[in-house]
């Protein structure tokens, strides 16, 4: 609906601007001659969902544009996804979809976060006149509304390993973020880490500690029935932790800013670390981004988003 940037003219000495020209995709001005030519060009952001299991072939799994994928079951055979409006805003809509390329399933509204580790709900987060946060069942059963009191804004959620409990990356009013534990059975909640602290990273496999960002920014291992901090050896300052492996003795890593993405296993006791996988597409043509990417539990799966520019250059004559 409408263009994402339009090239528009205004006089020197004020007024209102008024539109020269409009077309789907983005205009961006290059140059300007002096007998009123244009050196322009269009561009466009393409956007995909890549998945590949081992060093099988990869697979598309995207159907629109504007999504964005969110997690992976824990055997790798579903993908949860948020798909935005056609302008990529909105709150969303979150689906699933089988990695076996099967037709994906929308779930309800509401922007994804995870899926439960038996893959039976998908928590989502609503945001608009008051924040709410939501349990969607992805094979039967009925939706459920999660309160966290006093909380103003929800920010994100995962599940613990054992599925019983979400840790959820929320705010009072007034206050600063931090990380909290809602047990889904009771309904009861308490605060896990100090204010201030409320960067939601992957939980440990065994679901005793959440990854996160001290109040120095130092990536640290939380303990959820309280205690000091524990330090995440062999993770680089400009990397972020993607998934504790079973059995917590290594984790894996990456730079969100590389292209392609190269993840590596980090064993957590010497810090000793390998390639586990290089992430992205095969076809490099205008690629700009692999971020951000979920992995199955064991780390042999993973789904990635692809961020694409395509862009034409044009020279534009008769411009008023």
């Amino acid at each position: 609906a409408g263009s994402q940037t339009e090239i528009r003219a205004g006089g020197l000495r004020g007024g209102s601007p008024r539109s020269v020209l409009a077309a789907p995709g983005a205009l961006r001005i290059h140059d300007v001659a002096l007998d009123g030519r244009l050196l322009l060009s269009r561009e466009e952001e393409r956007r995909t969902i890549g998945f590949r299991r081992g060093g099988a072939a990869e697979k598309d799994l995207c159907w629109t544009s504007h999504a964005q994928v969110a997690a992976l079951s824990s055997d790798g055979g579903s993908a949860l996804v948020t798909v935005y409006d056609d302008r990529g805003s909105g709150t969303g809509t979150s689906w699933l979809r089988g990695t076996d390329g099967s037709a994906p399933e929308a779930l309800g509204p509401g922007e994804a976060a995870d899926l439960s580790p038996d893959g039976r709900w998908a928590v989502v987060l609503r945001h608009g006149g008051s924040d709410t946060l939501a349990l969607l069942p992805a094979r039967g059963g009925e939706a459920r509304t999660l309160v966290l009191p006093r909380v103003e804004r929800y920010h994100w959620a995962r599940f613990t390993p054992d599925g019983t409990a979400l840790v959820v990356s929320a705010n009072e009013p007034g206050r600063k973020i931090r990380l909290y534990l809602l047990d889904l059975g009771t309904g009861d909640s308490r605060p896990v880490t100090p204010e201030g602290v409320g960067f939601l990273l992957p939980l440990s496999a065994a679901g005793d500690a959440v990854t996160s960002e001290d109040l120095d920014g130092r990536t640290r291992l939380f303990p959820l029935a309280g205690g000091a901090p524990r330090d995440v050896p062999g993770l680089l300052p400009e990397e972020n932790l993607l998934l504790w492996l079973p059995g917590d003795t290594a984790f894996l890593a990456a730079r969100p800013d590389e292209v392609p993405l190269r993840v590596y296993r980090v064993d957590r006791t010497t810090g000793a670390r390998t390639l586990h996988a290089e992430v992205g597409p095969s076809e490099r043509n205008g690629l700009r981004s692999v971020w951000p990417v979920a992995f199955s539990r064991d780390g042999a799966a993973v789904a990635f988003n692809v961020s694409r520019l395509f862009s034409q250059l044009f020279v534009a004559t008769g411009a008023r």
